[in-house]
This record gives C-alpha cells, structure tokens and sequence, in this order.
C-alpha cells in the first residue's frame, strides 16, 4: 500500500479492524466468566492493521503478549486462532455443545476427559 490509500485500501484496512475487534470482542465474551489468560488488544486494531499492511510478503513477524490482531491482518484463520485459546478445563461441568460446536466450526478433534480432581496440589 502506498502512502497515499485509495478507496479500496481504506475499505479494506477497516474491515481489518473490524475482524480484529470482533474477534477480540468475542473473546473477551467467552472469558468473561472468570477464565484465566485473556489479554485482548482491544482499541489497538489500527495498529495492527496498519503495521500489517505495511509489510511484504516475505516480512517475517514475531508475536508476543496481545499479538492476535497482528496474526489475523497477517491473514491468520479466527476459527483456528479462537480453538487455540479456549481452556476446555473452564466448561465445569463439561459443556458437550460447545466442544461439539467448536469442533464443527474448526474441523478440529478435541479429546475430552471429564474426571474427578486429584487429591493433593498441583
């Protein structure tokens, strides 16, 4: 993209933002229950967008805390990204549909194992 964007470039860096707000969004939503490990990005989607664009295709990048939205303007899969982080342990009592539906939606296999907990500390 050129320092100058055209319609199309700004049409298409929003619905970047819009993806990664969403996405983060619905994250957010997922873990708003109490489930450790959510750091979202959210009012950072410019960014992440803007960066992105800026690249090439042989640009290399390296992600670390609150980099989700880098991935997804890199072009990353949301469905992949979310079943990465879902913590399975967090569906007490194990929630069938969910891993059903995110398994539909991910063509993922998750292997479950509902138990009792140990005795001791972990």
């Amino acid at each position: 993209m050129t320092t100058n964007p055209t319609e199309a470039d700004r049409v298409s860096l929003l619905e970047t933002m819009l993806l990664i707000s969403t996405y983060e969004q619905r994250l957010a939503a997922l873990n708003a229950g109490g489930a450790p490990g959510t750091c979202t990005a959210i009012g950072q989607e410019a960014v992440a967008a803007g960066v992105m664009r800026a690249l090439t295709a042989n640009d290399r990048i390296l992600t670390n805390h609150r980099s989700t939205g880098h991935l997804l303007a890199r072009g990353a899969n949301p469905g992949r990204l979310m079943a990465g982080v879902i913590d399975l342990r967090t569906l007490k009592p194990l929630d069938t549909e969910t891993v059903l539906s995110s398994n539909r939606r991910t063509g993922r296999l998750v292997v479950v194992r509902e138990a009792a907990a140990p005795f001791g500390s972990c």
